[in-house]
């Protein structure tokens, strides 16, 4: 009885104990390192044809025709270029010339991709010399000695190299080598980076010269020649250079390296194989020109593969007339004429099915071209006969099928659909699925960013795997509505068939083109597959399906897009549904935040334009400060459709728009996204804007200037009173706050217009200020948090906060933060500062004390009762003058509350006037200054009462009278 067991929720027994390095070396993006083994390349080879570079049109050229024109008896230089994309195949047919050239006893020298100058001289031509013509080669020695310096001693290489250089750009015309040390310097830290350029592996495709003319330009030490063109002056720098070096270490060139050995093969053609064209600039024009020589003491064979930048400088009238010039792509192109979708199958078919020829399980009946015809049977001890899982349609390609393979070709963009692109995107999937990443190929992440646009029906969106196994291994089934997977893949894969019972899919047996009919899952595409008998019966009663909602058809044209779009939003075949995207999710979070609106419940909101998305999706740069980042990565593919249907009918049908559905199903996703938004918003342009206040108060925040505002407001409103917490719980609940009538005189007389009207701007904001307090510090309706306030008053007095605002900081607030649409709170900061502006410009006025002292020193001791009686008798007498008893008449109007008000004003001024801080100066001036208008304190300059203290010092009194006895 076999040990072998079939893949049930396992892994395919070959690959159980799959060698890594041999798996990588199979899925190489180099040809070369597939070549190493020759067994493997010719297994896996696929034929290349490619164009005729120089011919009119699109002529096709077989990778045998370029073979054939290889000649062991020429007596000259034969030089066979390849040109094309990355990725397009010039390094397999590199490995194919290169092995059909060895099979005929060439000698061939493989020039890798990452070789750099120095190794190919120092290392890689000599040890070709030694291995073929034996002994050392002539002048080697001092490349490998120049190789080792320039990797242990650099500074020391380029210290000469300079010093060298230098004095030959010196002996040139017109030019003024004078370097001061720090220019020295730097050109030796400048030819020190190249000498490493051209010493280090790695530089694919990367020319490196010492000098180019943007260089020149660029860095002032290079430019030392008076009538030099940059390019010019470019040149000149690289053959000084080159020449100190080869001075200092009698190196000989690339080409002169090549021609001695040369020599000593003879009439043995030596072939040299250059996999990418990417030879230092310091060396390419001679190694070019050795390559067009005429000459028949020349007898190298070239293969020259790379980019057409990189052999651009083969492209001489010489060269073009000598040489043969092949391109693997189409022009303008990516494209190769050797993979298309009908041949990918195929040309994929040998990698995969290498893993399992070791032991006979999969061998090839082949055509003269090497071309798959067929597959053979295993052999009879192989593991694929013993496990009897697979059949002849996808054996080899396990644990894939043709449709998938074919999928994966066609999802590439058309820039990517070259060789090795394909390779390497089938062998990264494959890696997923055999590191047990996912628990099917068709679940790999390596897929998202393929276009594939299949469907299924929506209830199947709940369960991802089997979504994306029939996405990547179902058919189309015979009424095209359905698509239709192997069974024995769900069952591979580990798939429990209870998903049969919960999801609308059936098993069926279905006929197939290879043997009878196999089990297989039939998933319905868009909605649940009519049984035949029934679609007969309909056909027979004519009767015409209702034509879906145009909303319905909308969802069902894009969702096949939903893969794509998650893992690029910017793809162009999802530009359609990424409409709809931005649509869910801005109207979800609009939803969410009541509007856009900062805190729940509150007023404050943040004006998202029409044209303008609170997001930016993952991969699309840089959120602005008004954005958040969400990651479609973050969705599954059912959630995404969720989204995708509210989007539909927001664009198309917005009553229709079903909010319960999308939060039921997404709706702790998006509520976390809204509260980051509000956040962010609010950490941004409110609570951790450093912006607002000037550098010496960072330690402010934005709740100290809400307060301060309000703070403010309320002491303009009543200056009398001390701005406390509970003063700031009583102007919040205020209906009314405005500008107090006595200090709308006073500031009247005392201030230019522009600052009353600054004034009366900040006052006229009062209601937007009351509703941004209590967006902060409600603790319920219209109740404050009395003790944050305390503490936030504590060590931030309101007029001290507008002191320390920044214009500047102000300025860059948004208009769209706003209470409504002509309310912004860039408007109330405005105000605020401004506000602070007009209020310094009375700061400190002297006739604030003053009056308070006057007046406190006048009713000090007064009861009002008393003071009635004497002003009656007053009245008896005939020498008192009608004024007086009428000033005194007026005097008795005011009661003992209000006389001890103002003398708690009087008490609060003088207490303000004695502390420090702007506060206390202003907030103290205010106070007085009303005081000072008050019309008690006008008729007190024309009476004098005795208190409990009888003072004769009547200054104060003599001040005040002038400017009230006028007005009376």
């Amino acid at each position: 009885m076999s040990s072998i067991q079939q893949p049930n929720g396992s892994l395919c027994p070959h690959y159980l104990d799959i060698d890594e390095e041999f798996l990588s070396q199979l899925s190489s993006k180099v040809a070369k390192v597939r070549s190493e083994d020759k067994d493997l390349f010719d297994f896996t080879h696929h034929r290349i044809t490619v164009f005729d570079a120089l011919a009119e049109g699109e002529v096709e050229i077989s990778e045998e025709e370029i073979y054939e024109q290889f000649d062991r008896h020429r007596s000259k230089n034969f030089v066979t270029v390849i040109e094309g994309n990355v990725g397009t195949g010039k390094s397999e047919l590199c490995a194919y010339l290169s092995h059909r050239l060895q099979d005929d006893g060439r000698p061939v020298l493989h020039i890798d991709k990452n070789a750099d100058l120095l190794t190919i001289m120092a290392e890689e031509i000599p040890d070709f010399y030694r291995e073929h013509i034996g002994g050392e080669l002539p002048g080697a020695s001092n490349v490998e000695r120049l190789q080792k310096h320039v990797r242990q001693n650099r500074d020391t290489v380029a210290s000469l190299v300079v010093a060298k250089a230098a004095l030959n750009i010196s002996d040139l015309d017109d030019t003024n080598v004078d370097f001061t040390v720090s220019e020295r310097d730097q050109l030796e830290e400048f030819v020190r980076d190249k000498l490493t350029a051209i010493s280090q592996r790695g530089n694919l495709a990367t020319k490196v010269s010492f000098v180019d003319p943007g260089e020149i330009e660029n860095f002032s030490y290079l430019n030392v020649f008076e009538q030099k063109s940059l390019e010019d002056a470019a040149e000149a720098w690289n053959d000084a250079i080159w020449e100190a070096v080869r001075d200092e270490y009698d190196t000989p060139s690339l080409d002169q390296l090549l021609k001695r050995v040369g020599q000593d093969f003879g009439e043995d053609r030596p072939v040299l194989v250059f996999e990418d064209f990417s030879i230092s600039a310091l060396d390419a024009a001679k190694l070019r020109d050795f390559m067009e020589d005429d000459s028949t003491e020349n007898n190298w064979d070239f293969i020259i593969a790379g980019t057409q930048d990189s052999t651009e400088i083969l492209h001489t009238q010489t060269g073009l007339e000598r040489h043969e010039f092949y391109r693997t792509n189409r022009p303008n192109s990516s494209s190769v004429l050797f993979l298309n979708e009908d041949s990918c199958v195929d040309f994929i078919r040998p990698y995969l099915g290498y893993i399992k020829h070791s032991d006979g399980s999969v061998s090839y009946e082949r055509d003269e071209t090497n071309a798959i015809v067929d597959i053979d049977s295993p052999a009879s001890s192989s593991t694929c006969m013993q496990c009897g899982f697979c059949n002849n349609t996808f054996r080899d390609l396990f644990p894939f099928n043709e449709g998938f393979l074919r999928r994966i070709y066609r999802g590439l963009d058309d820039g990517d659909q070259r060789p090795r692109q394909y390779v390497q995107k089938v062998f990264n999937v494959l890696e997923d699925y055999l590191e047990e990443f996912v628990d099917s190929p068709a679940s790999s992440d390596e897929l998202n960013d393929l276009h594939n646009s299949r469907t299924v029906h929506d209830d199947i969106y709940s369960e991802e795997s089997v979504r994306q196994l029939a996405k990547w291994y179902g058919e189309e089934g015979e009424d095209s509505d359905a698509l239709v997977v192997d069974a024995r893949f769900p069952k591979a894969f580990g798939f429990d068939e209870e998903l049969l019972e919960d999801l609308p899919i059936e098993r069926e047996a279905v006929s197939t083109d290879h043997g009878g009919p196999r089990e297989a899952w039939v998933i319905p595409k868009t909605k649940q597959r009519k049984k035949k008998q029934k679609q007969k019966k309909q056909k027979q009663k004519k009767r015409r399906e209702p034509k879906p909602d145009p909303e319905e058809e909308k969802i069902e044209e894009v969702k096949g897009y939903l893969d794509t779009w998650r893992e690029n939003p910017d793809a162009s075949a999802a530009a359609d549904l990424d409409v709809y995207m931005r649509t869910a999710f801005k109207a979800a979070l609009d939803h969410l935040t009541e509007g856009f609106v900062l805190r729940p419940d509150g007023e404050l909101e943040y004006l998202v334009g029409g044209n303008n998305d609170p997001f930016v999706l993952e991969g699309q740069g840089v959120p602005s400060r008004d954005q958040i980042r969400i990651d479609p990565a973050d969705f599954t593919t059912s959630d995404l459709l969720a989204l995708l249907r509210y989007g539909v009918y927001r664009e198309m049908s917005p009553r229709q728009a079903d909010e319960a559905e999308l939060f039921g199903a997404v709706g702790t996703q998006l509520t976390g996204y809204a509260r980051e938004w509000r956040s962010t918003i609010r950490s941004e342009y409110l609570e951790s804007n450093p912006n607002f206040f000037v550098q010496a108060a960072q330690n402010r925040e934005f709740e100290d200037l809400v307060i301060a505002l309000c703070g403010v407001a309320a002491m303009l409103d009543d200056p009398w009173k001390e701005v406390t917490a509970e003063r700031i719980q009583e102007a919040y609940s205020a209906d009314d706050l405005s500008l107090d009538a006595d200090l709308k005189n006073i500031l009247g007389d005392r201030l230019v217009q522009e600052k009353q009207d600054d004034i009366a701007a900040f006052m006229s904001e009062t209601k937007q200020i009351q509703r941004l307090v209590g967006e902060y510090f409600a603790a319920s309706d219209n109740v404050l948090d009395i003790q944050q306030i305390r503490e936030r008053l504590s060590k931030a007095p309101p007029v001290e906060v507008l002191d320390d605002l920044k214009k500047g900081g102000i300025q860059n607030l948004p208009s769209e933060l706003r209470f409504d649409s002509s309310t912004s709170v860039k408007d109330i900061a405005f105000a605020g500062y401004n506000l602070f502006d007009a209020l310094s410009s009375v700061a400190g006025d002297d006739d604030a004390p003053a009056a308070a002292g006057f007046v406190n020193h006048q009713l000090r001791g007064i009861n009002v009762s008393n003071v009635e009686e004497y002003i009656e008798s007053i009245r008896t007498y005939d020498d008192v003058s009608p004024d007086t008893k009428e000033i005194l008449g007026k005097f008795v109007t005011y009661s003992q509350e209000e006389i001890d008000k103002v003398l708690s004003a009087c008490m609060l001024q003088d207490e303000l006037w004695v502390q420090k801080g702007t506060h206390a100066s202003i907030h103290g001036t205010l106070t007085g200054l009303k005081i000072y208008e008050h019309e008690l304190t006008g008729i007190l300059t024309q009476i004098e009462f005795t208190g409990e203290t009888t003072g004769d010092d009547m200054s104060e009194f003599v001040k005040l009278s002038g400017h009230y006895t006028e007005g009376l």
